[in-house]
């Protein structure tokens, strides 16, 4: 899944006892809350970090991946106010 506001899957496997991992890219930046609470953007701006978590949501939709863990830890907000989905 390429996307610009979801971070990259690197790589993943099983570990010996079966347990699944997956290594992702380094997404440096606030949890989604955090950068609402500290910044207190205007009501333009959150729409539009809300509008960039639909968008990686939608992509991920069409590609039949469902999340199912979205919450505020797992969306970070990056230099530029550029939102990345994880996990």
């Amino acid at each position: 899944l390429r996307h610009p506001n979801v971070a990259r899957l690197l790589d993943g496997g099983e570990t010996a006892d079966g347990r699944p991992w997956f290594a992702m890219e380094l997404v440096e930046g606030a949890p989604i809350d955090r950068h609402v609470q500290a910044t207190a953007p205007d009501i333009a701006a959150r729409v539009a970090l809300f509008l960039g978590v639909a968008d990686a949501v939608r992509a991920a939709h069409e590609r039949l991946l469902v999340h199912r863990d979205i919450k505020p830890a797992n969306v970070l907000v990056g230099a530029g106010g550029n939102v990345k989905l994880l996990d």
